[in-house]
């Protein structure tokens, strides 16, 4: 036993030592180690806190928080390898000051039988900032038109005011927060809920999810108003210059406006009236425009029912200058009123009395000189050829007098200057004497 175990040994070892190498090869052959690349493996941030307790903030630059991991092993062991198994991690406790996180990568399973497990990304690229805080009004829009003979009242979240946080550089550039409700159709109040979105100065939507909002949806009450038309008229107050005067033309632009509202204050208005401390004519002469807002001038509980008009009205007020002209006023339509008891009065003069008149053109144009009267009071005479008679009421001069004319003319003209007629005075016994004589 002993010479065939020792017989030839060399050639043994050998044979042993063949058949192990091609024991090798053939398992080598079979099943060789390989590489295999798994990409889109997200990386997780570890201990971000101890960025953010010193109120700063991190943004992963480059996308570098996804990458590509090489694992080396057997191919058996690989086939049986899955991008969920493996695990990519960069604890922010071993930030560079180049601002980069080494990643660490592992397998969850099969980690003892693989070759190598590697990343192509070395570092995770960060950047940190400060961590900004800013509070930011909320407010409502509306989309669509409500009901015809509707109009859009107050519109009211229940909450106005919300704080956003997160890189300062973002939230810099916030500017307004808006939640949006639809109101096409309504006639009715409406309650609902709208999602809040955050914008820049130029109207663009800020998102991002390294901001944090306080707020993130709203409840909104909306009120739908009764809608009417009612005039706009004006009144001014104050004299133009001498030698100058309103025609009377007093235009509003608009002339009409649609207000809304509910309620009595509503229901009982029936048109807006400039008041006259508002539009002063003092002193001018000429035409006066002025834009007067009328928003403070509308009761409680009314609104402009288009909510684009600012309230800003256009008020003319027509000017002209006073002319004067010569007119003649038929004897027959001045009298004398006030006559003592006894006596009678006539005047002197028949033909036409030629008196001046003042007034703008436009109304001195339409002045019928039949129509203009005017009176004598007897009890104011002047004498200028005549006796004092006695009487009960006291001294009545007879004989010739003066009498004052006071003229009735049409509404924006007046006479000019006094004007006096001759009045004779006489006992109602002389005159009777007179006659039969």
């Amino acid at each position: 036993m002993k010479k065939l175990l020792t017989d030839n040994i060399g050639l043994k070892i050998l044979a042993l030592l063949a058949a192990t190498i091609l024991w090798v090869v053939v398992v080598n052959v079979d099943d060789p180690v390989v590489e295999k690349r798994f990409s889109g493996v997200t990386v997780e941030v570890a201990n971000a806190e101890a960025i953010t307790r010193q109120n700063k903030t991190y943004e992963i630059l480059d996308n570098s928080d996804t990458i590509t991991v090489i694992v080396k092993g057997k191919r058996s062991i690989l086939d049986q390898m899955s991008k969920d198994y493996i695990k990519a991690t960069a604890d922010i406790k071993n930030l560079t000051i180049m601002e980069t996180v080494p990643i660490e990568v592992r397998s969850t399973r099969l980690s003892d039988r693989l070759e190598s497990i590697v990343s192509t990304t070395k570092n995770l690229k960060v950047h940190i900032e400060e961590l900004g805080r800013k509070q930011v009004e909320i407010t409502v829009a509306t989309t669509g038109s409500v009901n015809a003979g509707n109009a859009l009242g107050s519109v009211k979240p229940d909450v106005n005011i919300l704080t956003v946080s997160g890189p300062e550089s973002l939230v810099r550039n916030i500017t307004s927060a808006k939640a949006e409700i639809d109101v096409t159709g309504l006639s009715k109040d409406i309650s609902t809920t709208a999602a809040v979105h955050l914008y820049d100065a130029n109207g663009d939507m800020v998102s991002d999810s390294r901001i944090v909002s306080s707020v993130t949806s709203v409840h909104v009450d909306a009120q739908i108003l009764e809608t009417r038309e009612v005039e706009v008229s004006a009144i001014t107050s104050g004299n133009p210059a001498e030698g100058y005067a309103l025609t009377g033309v007093v235009t509003c632009n608009p002339s009409k406006i649609t207000i809304a509202g509910r309620g009595s204050a509503f229901q009982e208005l029936g048109r807006l009236v400039i008041p006259e401390n508002m539009i002063s004519v003092s002193g001018a002469m000429e035409d006066i425009t002025q834009i007067i807002n009328i928003s403070s001038i509308l009761p409680d509980g009314v609104r402009f029912a288009d909510r684009e008009f600012d309230g800003n009205v256009e008020v003319y007020v027509q000017i002209e200058p006073m002319l004067t002209i010569d007119v003649e006023v038929p004897v027959e339509n001045i009298s004398i009123i006030n006559v003592p008891a006894g006596y009678t009065a006539h005047l002197v003069e028949t033909a036409p009395k030629r008196i001046e008149i003042q007034g703008i053109s436009t109304a001195l144009i339409q002045v019928n000189p039949a129509l203009i009267t005017g009176t004598i009071d007897a009890s104011a005479l002047s004498p200028r050829m005549s006796e004092a008679d006695e009487n009960g009421e006291g001294s009545v001069h007879t004989g010739s007098n003066d009498g004052l004319v006071v003229f009735t003319v049409p509404t924006g003209i007046s006479a000019v200057g006094q004007v006096y007629m001759e009045v004779i005075l006489s006992p109602i016994g002389a005159q009777e004497s007179d006659q039969t004589e």
